[in-house]
């Protein structure tokens, strides 16, 4: 990277652009070999998509519609048109990249495209179809030549809209990157046109597929600018040209206190029971066998697999995690998140009946004589409940011990007890709530559910405002301010910290771009994290999100360490976790959610047991997975466990653990990932051979977190890397900041790597503080500090 690049002037009436622009041939427009025959695609010129998919079901259908990755697989979106002989097709708009896609034949029937042949498993015992637009999206690997005089106009991309390629620094100056084909491209320099001068760039990444370079441009700089590419005889720019406006462009500063952060995920009902009088009637035994009927499931009629497991409560409260602080405060954690908290039937809580207040269950009650007596559109009727009174003692107890709280928004949809709907199934059209919701039609009556559950309406959407009724928009806009400054006195001491935001890419842009303006009205150093599973820089722009769940991070690092036939080599590791860190920049890489698991897929420990699958696929019980090993892992798999602890506290970005990772608790996907926390102190289980809390793995847990409270460089440093050796599968690199520079050094083989100092030639002068002073164990890591 150029820190200080030196900009050299050319003559001020050189021709524009500086160089023959290449041109992309009609060979390049579409990569119609490439796609299925149900699919046809065209570039655009401004490198968009046109696709036209056609779909025959076989069947006598009433609507057919396509969803995908390109729609958060809403259901109902791109309707397609029936044409002459049962077939039905669309056209869209898709950007450049892989998608995945199905077909929803009346609403709920969903099918794979039969005629394409790529696809990935869904995870529920099906398939997710693939398409690729683009050179980069459908290759592996590039067969381009250096030095040939040729360069594939199709494979090169620049687009400043995306953080990835564009993006402002805190000192003011700008990054500027730039992709071509991997051996395909010499020299990349940047050419500006008033004034005319050139700055070259640097490769920052390489892989089989693509080359990425990068350069730093002073704030200074302005205007028209295009790419000048050379490859042996061949010297052209880039095939258009692009306008730099650094005076219009922001930063995206983040809340100091996030770069700090150790993030630990709480399901409440699953925590900690610390109050039974506050219990549901049916309450499941805490420290009963999790995959066995209990006496009164068995009397209502229910199986294992249909509604009970999905249905159980344990009784874990508020009063409960008060109780806990003192263990996280011992663990090193520092930021909660917690799972809805709100009204709701379920354990999850992901079926709002009511924003306004805390779950019954969870603080004490009050909960039906509250909404009896309020008016939900009016917040000056809004009262505090037993529950929510003691939702805030949590709050102020947590943060007086140094913790950051931080609860799950649900905005997108609501359970059907909720009062808004209950109002429209009885009224109808002539309810106030009638434009709440997204229904579909009124006589018979229906309506949209989120992912088809007829339990969770969502919201009516546009385009315009996002949430279309502007009584939805205020009355989250209202409980946002309820639980951010309950008192409202303008002071956020009392209130919760920040938002993790439900599914949120099923809402449109429009509506976070105001509330996230709220939110920082409220309390410029809250923290907004939304669940998006990919890359999703679009996401973190200024005045949008702080940060997004880091999926992406555990399907780079757990393939590395885990898989056995289906290995991620050291470099296609370093390449994906390299790819996401310059896409997200210095600020917002820092605060980034970096998981390994959660609520919704199995658990870290079941993952490594179960190797050689994609990341969250094919791991949920009820899905027939019959080959999925739900028993307590080996030790070797809890070995490579605390390996993949070890990267997380010593990656960039914050790193988020999901309650009883650091006890051994282990489970397949949604409900066996949700057992009950196992707590020394309710020893014995059930099964004591199976389900205790493993005190080696929680020792490790709190030195490798007392490792990142330790070192700052840990935690705000950048990265360099030392060494990427697919070979030995050994991965060495630097955090440096402040005076101080930590090497971590992960070994994610069977094979002993000792005296890594000596071996990386890397001077005197280095301390080890973590790890084996001796010969070190299998798939174990040591970190060393030089000041």
């Amino acid at each position: 990277m150029l820190v200080s690049p030196l900009l050299f002037a050319l003559a001020q009436q050189a021709a524009w652009p500086p160089a023959p622009p290449l041109r992309i041939g009609t060979e390049d427009q579409s990569t119609a070999t490439l796609l299925p025959d149900s699919v046809v695609a065209t570039r655009q010129k401004d490198g968009s998509w046109k696709c036209l998919f056609r779909f025959n079901p076989g069947v006598k259908a009433e609507s057919v519609c396509v969803v995908g990755s390109f729609n958060a697989w809403k259901v109902g979106s791109h309707q397609m048109r029936r044409t002459v002989g049962g077939a039905w097709e669309i056209d869209m708009q898709l950007s450049e990249g892989v998608h995945y896609y199905k077909f929803v034949v009346d609403e709920n029937q969903w099918h794979h495209d039969q005629r394409n042949h790529q696809h990935i498993d869904d995870g529920h015992g099906g398939r997710n179809s693939v398409l690729g637009l683009g050179v980069l999206a459908s290759i592996s690997e590039s067969h381009e030549h250096s030095g040939d005089g040729k360069i594939n106009a199709a494979g090169l991309e620049h687009d400043p809209s995306k953080n990835f390629y564009l993006q402002k620094l805190n000192d003011g100056s700008c990054l500027l990157r730039y992709r071509s084909l991997a051996n395909d491209v010499e020299k990349v320099t940047i050419a500006f046109r008033k004034p005319a001068s050139h700055l070259a760039m640097s490769p920052v990444l390489s892989d089989k597929r693509s080359t990425v370079w990068e350069a730093r441009i002073g704030g200074k700089v302005n205007g028209d600018y295009t790419f000048i590419l050379k490859d042996g005889d061949l010297t052209a720019a880039h095939p258009a040209n692009f306008q730099l406006n650094q005076k219009a462009m922001q930063s995206n500063p983040v809340p100091e206190w996030a770069k700090h952060a150790i993030w630990y995920q709480i399901m409440p009902d699953r925590f900690r029971n610390g109050e039974r009088s506050w219990d549901p009637k049916d309450v499941n035994t805490w420290t009963a066998r999790y995959d066995h009927l209990e006496d009164f499931e068995a009397v209502s009629g229910q199986s294992y697999w249909k509604y009970a497991v999905f249905q159980r409560n344990y009784g874990g409260d508020l009063q409960g995690m008060i109780e806990k602080l003192s263990y996280l405060k011992e663990l090193g954690v520092n930021a909660l998140y917690l799972n809805p908290v709100f009204q709701a039937e379920s354990h999850h809580k992901y079926n709002a009946t009511s924003y306004l207040h805390i779950d019954d269950r969870l603080g004490g009650g009050g909960y039906a004589a509250a909404e009896a007596s309020e008016d939900l559109l009016d917040p000056t009727t809004w009262t505090w409940t037993e529950s929510d009174k003691k939702f805030l003692e949590f709050v102020r107890v947590a943060k007086s011990q140094g913790f950051k709280v931080v609860i799950d928004g649900v905005f997108n949809h609501v359970g059907v007890q909720h009062p808004a709907f209950q109002d429209l199934l009885r009224n109808g059209k002539s309810s106030p709530f009638k434009d709440w919701f997204e229904v579909t039609s009124w006589d018979p009556f229906k309506y949209s559910g989120w992912a088809g559950f007829g339990e969770l309406p969502v919201f009516r959407k546009d385009e315009i405002h996002g949430l279309s009724s502007a009584e939805v928009r205020e009355h989250i806009y209202a409980i946002t301010r309820r639980w951010m400054d309950p008192n409202g006195d303008g002071s956020c001491d009392d209130g919760i910290d920040g938002w993790r935001l439900d599914v949120p890419n099923e809402v449109p842009m429009p509506f976070w771009d105001q509330w996230c303006s709220l939110v920082r009205e409220i309390n410029p150093e809250a923290y907004i994290v939304g669940e998006i599973w990919q890359r999703a820089e679009e996401w973190v722009k200024p005045g949008r999100f702080d940060a997004v769940m880091n999926y992406p991070f555990a399907e780079a690092v757990i393939p590395w360490i885990a898989n056995r036939e289906n290995k991620l080599s050291t470099s296609e590791m370093v390449n994906q976790l390299t790819e996401l860190r310059l896409a997200y920049g210095v600020e917002t890489g820092q605060v980034m959610q970096n998981l390994v698991d959660s609520h919704d897929t199995d658990r870290l420990v079941s993952q490594i047991q179960n190797p050689d699958r994609a990341y969250d696929q094919r791991n949920r019980l009820q899905d027939t997975n019959s080959n999925y090993d739900d028993s307590r892992p080996s030790a070797e798999s809890y070995q490579k466990a605390r390996l993949v602890a070890l990267f997380q506290m010593t990656w960039i970005g914050a790193p988020m653990i999901w309650a009883g990772d650091e006890i051994g608790m282990w489970g397949a996907d949604d409900p066996m990932c949700r057992r009950p926390m196992m707590w020394k102190d309710l020893e014995p289980f059930a099964d004591p051979n199976e389900y205790w809390s493993d005190e080696q793995h929680l020792k490790w847990y709190q030195e490798v977190i007392a490792l990142r409270n330790k070192y700052s460089a840990l935690r705000i440093g950048q990265v360099e890397l030392v060494r990427v050796d697919d070979e030995k599968n050994i991965f060495a690199f630097k955090r440096s900041a402040k005076g101080e520079s930590l090497l971590v050094v992960l070994n994610a083989s069977s094979q002993v790597f000792t005296n890594p100092i000596d071996k990386l030639n890397l001077g005197s002068g280095w301390k080890q503080v973590f790890g084996k002073t001796a010969a070190a164990a299998e798939w174990s890591g040591s970190v060393w500090l030089k000041k």
